[in-house]
């Protein structure tokens, strides 16, 4: 089978040579494949960065002296070797695919391609570049979710879309009731789903999820007055690097991205994308897991591995939408920051600003402030869009198995509960003026303690959001070891 990753082959031998000289010189496996693992970072971080300058460089030549796009020999030229070498590397791609979206992004022929599309689209123009991105990401995205899953979301999505034009649906209710009808029938159909094939229901109904949080969206905000074009709706829909995790709100989304603006921050793509893969690394070298901490027994074990565990998922994700937020910016757009600053967020409020920052801005602004948001009635406020989030999360749970009960869905509910009460419970606490430690304590020593409460807090989010009908015979037993009870 050829060589999954094209350019990064070239130092493969490299790391395969470190790998051997540190084994034959007594190096543990586990301290072997961290420093092969730091290494590779490192290599990556000059990849990564010679492609920075190389792009800054070739646009410095390609843009004139007035920002626009040279028309002349020199920019023709350059546009073509660029069109030409993303074409081969999409090849590739298409040739020797990843087993999986999330390893895509940290393929070094992939950061190149995205690289190269994003200087040639760049000559396109807003609508050709909405269209040719659109068209990638509708690959991408059938290639690794499934031909099924992404006709029935995007079907779905499509008929919504042509519904906003239906005469008579330009009021809000009837435009609630139209669309709400449309997304109960695309879960219906992801429902009939699972009696032929769990395993395609479940990747459709993972990616309508996230399909539902940004159509309804998109329907709001159409309906406020905002350009309600299908370019713009694909595009902001179908964006394949924040498709799977992400659920921006559309005017921010078309702000950015849609209204003709481009971000081609190289500096800033290749800090991020350095700094992705380094806490991926991180990451990586925590040896624990969700089937390790159901194993543990005692009390003080678990909780120490339970933060571990939070510690390892939190780098992760931190380092893999890091990554991303670099590829969309090769690509010319800005993405909402998801999963930053997780592990030093000093109260639950701050946590979840930061924990799939995206949806949570989206509750905010469909749930928590047309409520009243923190004018009246805020405690309730606060419940109401934990709920919403608990009842998203809880759409998946039947998809993992062809018969559910309920009980399958209290570690979820115990999840929003814990969470809706830190917050409201952490937002009356700081209008009261108390502190944690007496304001005479150290600053650092506060921090920290305020920190560890927030990750003792945030830890269910790594533990009871992880729980399957396949581990359910674990919870009972697995809260009791954790409150110390029994």
């Amino acid at each position: 089978m050829p060589q999954e990753d094209l350019l990064r082959g070239a130092v493969q031998p490299v790391n395969d040579y470190l790998g051997a000289f540190l084994a034959t010189n007594s190096w543990s496996p586990k301290a072997t494949g961290a420093l092969v693992g730091l290494a590779q970072v490192a290599e990556v971080a000059v990849f990564i960065g010679v492609l920075g300058m190389l792009c800054a460089g070739l646009r410095s030549l390609a843009v004139g002296a007035d920002g626009t796009i040279r028309r002349d020999r020199l920019g023709d030229a350059l546009i073509a070797a660029a069109a030409l070498a993303a074409c081969a590397l999409f090849y590739w791609s298409v040739r020797v695919p990843s087993t999986d979206i999330s390893s895509l992004f940290g393929r070094w022929d992939h950061l190149a391609f995205c690289a190269a599309t994003g200087f040639v689209i760049s000559r396109v123009g807003t609508e050709g570049r909405k269209w040719i991105l659109t068209g990638l990401s509708a690959y991408f995205m059938i290639h690794y979710t499934g031909r099924t899953p992404m006709a029935v979301v995007t079907g779905g999505g499509l008929i919504g879309f042509a519904a906003l034009r239906l005469p008579g649906t330009t009021r809000p209710w009837p435009t609630a009731f139209v669309q709400a009808g449309i997304l109960a029938s695309v879960s219906a159909i992801c429902w009939m789903m699972r009696s032929r094939n769990l395993l395609e229901a479940l990747s459709t109904q993972g990616a309508f999820g996230f399909v539902l949080l940004r159509h309804i969206s998109f329907v709001v905000e159409a309906r406020r007055g905002l350009r309600a074009r299908l370019g713009d709706y694909l595009c902001y829909m179908l964006f394949y690097p924040s498709f799977i995790g992400a659920s921006e709100i559309y005017s921010e989304f078309a702000e950015r991205n849609l209204s003709g603006a481009t971000h081609y921050d190289y500096r800033t793509a290749v800090t991020k994308i350095v700094l992705g893969q380094l806490q991926i690394w991180g990451a990586l070298q925590i040896e624990t897991s969700f089937k390790t901490v159901l194993q543990i027994e005692n009390t003080p074990l678990l909780w120490l591995n339970v933060l571990m565990l939070f510690v390892r998922s939190s780098l992760f994700v931190m380092g893999l939408w890091a990554t991303i937020e670099g590829v969309a910016l090769l690509y010319g757009f800005q993405l909402r920051p998801n999963f930053a600053g997780i592990l030093t967020c000093e109260n639950p409020a701050q946590f979840w600003r930061s924990w799939r920052a995206t949806m949570t801005n989206w509750l905010i602004h469909y749930v928590y402030i047309p409520l009243g948001g923190n004018r009246r009635y805020q405690v309730r406020n606060i419940f109401a869009a934990f709920l919403v989030s608990t009842a998203w999360h809880w759409m998946g749970m039947p998809f993992f198995t062809l018969t559910p009960h309920l009980w399958d869905f209290v570690p979820i509910g115990v999840w929003g509960l814990i969470n809706a009460t830190a917050v409201a419970g952490y937002i009356s606490f700081h209008k009261r003026g108390w502190r944690v430690l007496p304001a005479v304590a150290p600053n650092a020593l506060r921090r920290g303690t305020k920190i560890l409460l927030t990750a003792c807090v945030a830890s269910f989010t790594v533990t009871l959001l992880d729980f399957r009908p396949q581990t359910m015979d674990f919870f009972a037993s697995f809260m009791r070891r954790l409150l110390g009870i029994g």
